[in-house]
């Protein structure tokens, strides 16, 4: 049995669910529940791991709950009724491997079982297999396996070997105990006889199918006074004593091939059966038996498609008092087996790139491969089939192509003899597109972008369908191709307008995007007519190719994009995946001639205004010189880099190379030294196409490269057209978020990645709408109100505070003290970050700081951290990134005070967010560190990144009167205002002293506002020390 739930043991009657994997000639795969049994059409695969998924409901009884292998829905084949039935929903339950009482079941081990207490949908359900698969890779995790347990074990004294003797009987048990894993059991030849011949004794395991690959038999001695083990009959050490070499013969091992009718002997034994029994002590009689038994393995070369194997020898030990000879006996016996081939036979939805290997086990061996089973099987080596013969044991097919093929390995020994292998077979892809290019979840490059794909079987052709929104391109259907939606927005507007009026009767040639769209190498009345006729129409389907390739005729916007892919086939269409990629930001650097440089030597920019050459010096260009760029702001302060490329002119004997440097600021890029692809000063970027900029640049928004031309031609000269940057915006991460706590640029700019904010409170929930007798209800998480403040009543008590899907971060939470409520909210939590516990224990303590033990951990600053995140002892503030859900729930009695706030910040689908973990803490200390000094104390702590000089100002308004304080030109900024006034009623003064500011030959102020207001310090001074304002006690406003 490979797993079961519920009672461990070899009776089934308890058991509410197991999954029991069955030989071929008992029924296919088994699925049991309780002591009924289910069995299915569909095979386990004997050596490798299986993804098994059950769904059982509150209706469903043992022979309705639906089951899948790999993927695929099992046909069931016979149920039978179960006894002892109890309900899944049954508290109490254990997880173990277990075994029934028939042997035609197979031992299997438990990787990973995962439970839900709800049904998943199909896509869910994918998903968990695709986790399953990723984690384990099903199609090559096969291990060495002592399969004895898949055969009955044999047992012999004598029997058809000696000729008269006849079979004697077993002593002890059943024969079947010797490989039933379990050493309270043992069988023995003791034949309670009185014929005096030596005899032989012998041990093995039958097999019900040929089996290969078997290198192995280990087994497991009983040692009595009288017997036991192999060795001279009648002569042992006697009761009480140890055996020594005199008394030990190892025996042979023997092989059958028609279910014992006949055995051969193995050559080339390795065996440490002398060695593993020697100094062991005999029991009986007056004498306890051995607390351990001796396990001796006998290792040899590998043997394929027998159906027994077993140790054959002479029996040993002592007489007995009616001059017995002595006996084998045998606690157990293992038949091992080398791994099977990768990817296990039957293997589905392999990919492209597989590799195929096989044990090894002999000299060498000869490859077939080919796309029919019959070919394969009779392939000789002189079929094309045959890919020769090699030592190694790695195989790699170089399949471009879906569909199912076969391999067989005949092995050859040292003489040069061949042994017919197993033919094998797997299956690249299936009925539906795989293997996307770029891969799922990757970033891409926007220029000359082009999608690849794996083709489902028997495809005739592909629909494409690209856009921006998840919904519409998983919803889509065929319809009119946007042909002319050169943006790929979706939308057929101006933007491509404007596309066709640029290339206005003019040939596009290769330009993307291309407003020739009936390749008459012209744009014209035709083209415009076709965007005409698309004017207005929204849509993401793209058209359809034969090819599993497609290239968009555009330049894709940065942005995160959807596509998918339906194979269309003669029954029908086969419905995509949904994949996703990100398009990247580019800086392209290639006006020369206007001066898009800081430093250059022994450059000429005035020859072309669009490239760059050497200078050439009265009768030769310069062997070496370089530009440097000017810098660039990406404006993205958790920029992610992507690649380096550029454009040149292929010139023989001359060469071009590309350094950068990256810096948070403008000012500090100076400080930086150009480095290279290995973050060296030594290497460089050398690769025209596009070389992977290493991540040690990410989160620096300033970038500037060296472009260096060299020749070794005086004749010569490299040529550069220009340099290109890829970037975007990286990933969200606890640093990035606890970074944007202390940033007030983000204040004045729109979001890098745009998010939503929620608010989930105990509000009262009678206050649903305006204008009616309970808006203003106010009994908030008091316990008081008819229904508790929460989304959802699980039951239980229980209670839902949220449940929110996709990437997104909990930014803040807060609750009240009030009256003698002293303790804060009541309850306990339980707090999950994507499907994973995060939080369980005191709801007060987890709105105030779910971290504290953690923060502890890390070697943070309690105090420290509490200052700058924990306001009022009570609330907390510091952000907890997720990437697939947040789930929060409160347990206690709705008549408790449970009065909350929890913020969370959601982001599109297909963010980039990484998970809080524990040991965020330690990975970013320094700038939690760093972040929390400014917060706890802002007035000193506060770095500002203006390196210009303070204006002083000192002046007397009079009332109603107006004065001008400055006059600044720009562009530029304010970073920091302090105003303190003096007046006999400050408090008056502070309010009817207005403050405007405005800017850019706007008539009206942009700010205005009295200059208390506008400090934020309300009524009079009030005093507090924060980011964006700081007002002190004398009355200084910052």
């Amino acid at each position: 049995r490979a797993f079961q739930i519920g009672d461990i043991d070899e009776s089934t009657s308890n058991a509410s669910m197991a999954c029991d994997v069955v030989t071929e000639a008992a029924g296919g795969s088994g699925f049991r529940f309780n002591g009924g049994m289910r069995t299915f059409n569909e095979s386990f695969e004997q050596n490798t791991f299986h993804i098994g998924t059950w769904q059982m409901t509150t209706t469903d009884t043992y022979g309705t709950a639906s089951f899948w292998l790999d993927g695929t829905a099992g046909t069931q084949k016979a149920v039978g009724n179960p006894t002892g039935f109890s309900n899944l929903e049954d508290d109490g339950y254990t997880v173990g491997a277990g075994h029934g009482g028939g042997f035609q079941y197979l031992y299997g081990d438990i990787a990973e079982i995962i439970l839900y207490d709800r049904v998943l949908t199909s896509a869910e359900m994918d998903a968990v297999n695709a986790y399953l698969e990723d984690k384990y890779d099903p199609s090559g995790s096969a291990q060495a396996t002592n399969i004895a347990p898949s055969g009955t074990g044999v047992l012999g004294y004598g029997w058809l070997d000696d000729g008269s003797r006849g079979t004697d009987k077993a002593h002890a048990g059943a024969a079947s105990n010797v490989n039933d894993n379990n050493l309270t059991t043992r069988s023995d030849t003791h034949s309670e006889g009185s014929a005096t011949d030596g005899g032989f004794d012998w041990v093995g395991v039958i097999f019900g199918s040929p089996q290969s690959h078997i290198n192995q038999i280990n087994v497991t001695l009983a040692t009595f006074g009288d017997g036991g083990w192999w060795g001279p009959n009648n002569s042992g050490p006697g009761v009480g004593n140890n055996l020594t070499a005199i008394y030990l013969t190892a025996p042979k091992v023997q092989v059958t091939t028609d279910g014992g009718t006949t055995w051969t002997d193995i050559t080339g034994i390795t065996d440490d059966y002398v060695s593993q029994l020697t100094g062991h002590g005999v029991g009986g009689g007056a004498n306890p038996n051995p607390s351990t038994a001796p396990i001796a393995t006998f290792s040899f070369a590998s043997q394929n498609n027998i159906n027994g194997i077993r140790l054959f020898g002479t029996g040993g030990g002592t007489s007995d008092a009616s001059g017995t000879p002595g006996f084998l006996g045998v606690f157990e016996i293992a038949v091992i087996q080398i791994p099977g081939p990768t990817p296990a036979n039957g293997t589905n939805y392999v990919k492209t790139d597989v590799v195929l290997s096989w044990p090894d086990s002999v000299a060498s061996y000869n490859v077939y491969f080919g796309n029919a089973f019959n070919d394969v099987n009779v392939a000789t080596t002189e079929s094309t089939e045959y890919y020769g013969n090699q030592t190694e044991t790695t195989f790699d097919p170089n399949i471009f192509d879906s569909g199912t093929y076969y391999w067989r390995i005949d092995d050859v020994n040292d003489a040069n003899v061949a042994s017919k292998g197993d033919v094998w077979n797997f299956t690249v892809g299936g009925p539906k597109a795989t293997e996307p290019n770029p891969a799922d979840n990757t970033f891409c490059i926007s220029s000359g972008m082009s999608l690849r794909w794996l083709s489902g079987i028997d495809s005739d052709y592909s629909n494409v369908y690209i856009g921006t929104d998840f919904d519409e391109v998983n919803n889509a259907v065929t319809g009119v191709s946007l042909i002319s939606d050169f943006d790929y927005s979706g939308l057929i507007d101006l933007e491509d307008l404007a596309v066709l009026l640029e290339q206005w009767l003019t040939d596009p040639d290769l330009a993307i995007p291309s407003a020739n769209m009936d390749g008459d190498d012209i744009v014209n009345m035709t083209d415009y007519s076709t965007v005409a006729g698309q004017w207005g129409l929204n849509g993401v389907y793209r058209g359809n190719t034969a090819d599993a390739s497609f290239a968009p005729n555009a330049f894709l916007k940065p942005d995160i994009y959807y596509w998918r892919i339906d194979e269309v086939n003669e029954p029908g269409i086969v419905k995509g995946d949904v994949w996703k990629f990100l398009a990247s930001n580019r800086w392209t650097s290639d006006v020369w001639g206007a001066g898009d440089y800081e430093e250059l030597l022994d450059i000429d920019i005035i020859t072309s205004p669009d490239e760059i050459r050497l200078l050439y010096d009265i009768s030769a260009y310069k062997t070496n010189g370089y530009l440097i760029s000017k810098p660039y702001n990406t404006k993205l302060d958790d920029v992610h880099y992507i690649q380096v490329s550029f454009d040149k002119e292929q010139v023989a004997d001359t060469n071009i190379k590309i350094q950068i440097r990256t810096a948070d600021t403008e000012a500090s890029l100076s400080d930086v030294n150009f480095v290279g692809i290995d973050g060296t000063e030594v290497s460089f970027y050398t690769d025209p196409n596009g070389s992977d900029i290493p991540d040690t640049h990410d989160g620096q928004k300033w970038v500037q490269y060296k472009a260096i031309l060299e020749t070794t031609d005086v004749n010569k000269t490299p040529i550069l057209d220009s340099v290109s940057i890829d970037y975007t915006f990286g990933q969200i991460t606890t640093k990035s978020l606890v970074r944007d706590m202390v940033d007030l640029n983000h204040l004045a700019e729109f979001p890098e990645t745009t998010y939503t904010s929620k608010q989930f409170s105990s509000y009262n929930r009678l206050s649903v709408e305006p204008n009616t007798p309970d808006w203003f209800a106010n009994e908030d998480g008091t316990g008081t109100a008819p229904s508790p403040g929460f989304e959802e009543d699980l039951g239980g008590g229980e209670y839902l505070i949220c449940d929110v899907n996709g990437p997104g971060a909990i930014l803040r939470m807060w609750q009240a003290k009030v009256g003698d409520i002293t303790g804060g909210t009541s309850g306990t939590i339980r707090a999950y970050i994507d499907y994973e516990l995060f939080y369980e224990g005191s709801a007060a303590e987890f709105l105030k700081n779910p971290l504290a033990e953690a923060v502890q951990d890390a070697g943070i600053n309690e105090t420290l951290f509490e200052e700058a995140f924990v306001q009022c002892a009570m609330n907390f503030y510091f952000p907890i990134p997720f990437e697939k859900n947040c789930r929060i729930v409160w347990i206690g009695s709705p008549a408790a005070w449970h009065f909350y706030h929890v913020q969370v910040r959601t982001y599109p689908e297909g963010t980039n967010v990484r998970t809080f973990t524990a040991e965020d803490l330690t990975d970013y200390k320094d700038e939690i560190v760093s972040v929390a000094q400014v917060l706890s104390d802002p007035k000193n702590n506060w770095q500002y990144s203006s390196g210009s000089q303070t204006v002083d100002v000192n002046l007397t308004v009079d009332a109603n009167q107006t004065e001008q304080i400055l006059s600044l030109t720009g562009p530029a900024a304010i970073e920091k205002l302090t105003f303190k006034i003096d007046a006999a009623d400050i408090e008056k003064a502070l309010r009817e002293t207005v403050l405007r500011i405005s800017f850019d030959g706007y008539p009206d102020g942009q700010v205005q506002a009295p200059v208390g207001d506008f400090f934020g310090s309300a009524s009079g001074i009030n005093p507090m020390d924060t980011i964006p304002m700081i007002i002190e006690p004398d009355g200084t406003m910052t």
